[in-house]
């Protein structure tokens, strides 16, 4: 059956700009003290989803998507990606011409229930049309397995010898035996269809965090592995996570302009406030303190006259008082806290590296790494001597201390997306050209390579994904993990100088 798309345009000034309404929002969880009663009330009652309750339909929150255009997000763009011919563009363009917030609900939202939708007390109605809801229509399809993912993967991390974790689209959580190559456990277990944005092992290794549109625990020491409710903050998104070290504290960024500050053994949580949505955090070696970066990426300042709005808040944990803020001179990619606990290193959308003092609240290095925007990786060695960007179509070795570039690893044909230090004196990455490689870091050069995508394929547009593009990768020893947009997982034995495929 073809596929198509129903084309909202949120009303400015009504409810429709009410959290609850373009998308579900969950009210706080009761405590642990309420009544059954209470608590089923509260069940019953979450989510709360205005649209779909004006539409009066059952709608898969899997297959709705909502979208706000922006400097930073051209949506019309992002629509031609479904709606593939451009008179549907210009025709939802007129009828929701006093929007900038959108919904798109896709025809399979509906599980197949006859739709007559019309305007809503929040939101114009644009109607329905023809849609391309699958990029992967017109070419070869990688394979998966059961317990591959169903959506791109993100995240890929090592637990500890013998077990990584990835994570991706629809709030999947994967965990992997690598000795054995196989899977241990496949959870569906985030209430969400957006992507597990963040993970975040424990000091002693016993529990990892991760966060989508709440933060789960994931109890390592169990068998199977289980999982519970930490935080959720009315449906956002949470954005990044960080552990204090030594003080049972999960910090937690998110969407809705807070930082929330979690003590894991009560599980009380306290909420710090930004003017902006939270995007990335980082916990600094003393245990005292964290950083908070906060951006509205939705305006463009210059054009306005006004000053970047991206903020770099220090933190004090004890009081919960900001120790230093400074205003950022471009849009945060990456954190990373090199090991003299001193110096934050970031990354920005100009391909820029920045060493940051954050006692001094100064920069003290700027270089250019990458070409053609993001820092993608900021990777820093055991030892921590040596650091790995990857940007553009490269991956790059610097010395911490100084900043002086030391090699170039150049050979992909499109953007590098994952890279991490390999065992000894090797590196690897993944690239948005579907191949991994393995890179000798003294001779500066290529050692091995592996794809199996098929020659000659059609060309993918570059607005689409492709699904044999590598999203993440992770080495323990010489296994490497690797995450595809399809949502399939590869894993690999580097050695005598080859890519040995084990899954």
């Amino acid at each position: 059956m073809p596929h198509t798309v129903h084309v909202f345009g949120i009303k400015p000034g009504t409810r429709g700009e009410e959290a609850g309404y373009a998308y579900p929002f969950w009210e706080p969880e009761p405590s642990d003290g309420v009544s059954d009663e209470v608590y089923e009330a509260w069940e019953d009652r979450n989510p709360i989803w205005g649209l779909r309750d004006d539409l009066g339909l059952y709608l898969d929150s899997d297959f709705v998507e909502t979208h706000l255009d922006s400097d930073e997000f051209d949506f019309w763009d992002y629509l031609g990606v479904y709606v593939t011919d451009p008179a549907d563009i210009e025709t939802i363009r007129e009828r929701l011409s006093g929007s900038h917030q959108f919904v798109l609900v896709f025809s399979l939202a509906l599980e197949g229930a006859e739709a007559d939708f019309s305007e809503t007390e929040g939101a114009w109605y644009a109607g329905e049309f023809p849609c391309k809801f699958n990029d992967y229509d017109d070419g070869p399809t990688p394979q998966l397995q059961t317990d591959d993912h169903t959506g791109r993967i993100l995240i890929a991390k090592r637990l500890y010898a013998g077990l990584v974790v990835t994570a991706g689209r629809y709030g999947e959580v994967r965990f992997w035996n690598t000795q054995k190559a196989s899977s241990i456990e496949t959870v569906f277990d985030h209430s969400t269809s957006d992507f597990v944005h963040a993970v975040e092992l424990s000091a002693d290794e016993t529990s990892l965090y991760t966060s989508s549109n709440e933060v789960l625990n994931w109890d390592l020491t169990s068998w199977p592995i289980e999982s519970r409710l930490v935080a959720r903050h009315g449906g956002y998104q949470m954005q990044d996570l960080a552990i204090l070290p030594g003080k049972n504290k999960l910090i937690v960024a998110c969407v809705d302009k807070t930082v929330g500050v979690i003590d894991l053994l009560t599980g009380e949580e306290q909420l710090l406030t930004h003017d902006h949505r939270v995007t990335a955090v980082l916990s600094l070696l003393d245990g005292e303190h964290f950083v908070s970066v906060a951006s509205d990426t939705s305006l463009d300042y210059a054009a306005l006259g006004q000053e970047d709005a991206t903020t770099f808040t220090v933190w004090r944990t004890a009081n919960r008082q900001r120790v230093r803020e400074v205003s950022l001179p471009k849009p945060i990619t990456r954190l990373c806290l090199l090991n003299d606990g001193l110096t934050i290193l970031y990354g920005t959308e100009k391909g820029q590296l920045v060493w940051w003092d954050w006692r001094a609240s100064e920069a003290t290095r700027i270089v250019s790494a990458h070409d053609n925007g993001w820092v993608n990786i900021i990777e820093q060695s055991e030892f921590g001597q040596l650091l790995l960007t990857a940007g553009d179509s490269t991956a790059k070795l610097w010395r911490v201390d100084d900043g002086q570039p030391i090699a170039t690893f150049a050979g992909h044909t499109d953007r590098v997306l994952a890279a991490c230090f390999l065992e000894d004196d090797y590196l690897v990455t993944g690239s948005k050209d579907a191949t991994i490689r393995v890179w000798q870091i003294s001779k500066q050069a290529e050692v091995a390579r592996f794809t199996d995508a098929p020659e000659g394929r059609p060309e993918i547009p570059s607005y689409l994904d492709d699904p044999w593009e590598i999203h993440a990768v992770v080495a323990d020893g010489r296994t490497i993990v690797a995450g595809e947009t399809s949502g399939r997982v590869r894993i690999l034995k580097f050695a005598d100088n080859e890519l040995h495929l084990r899954r």
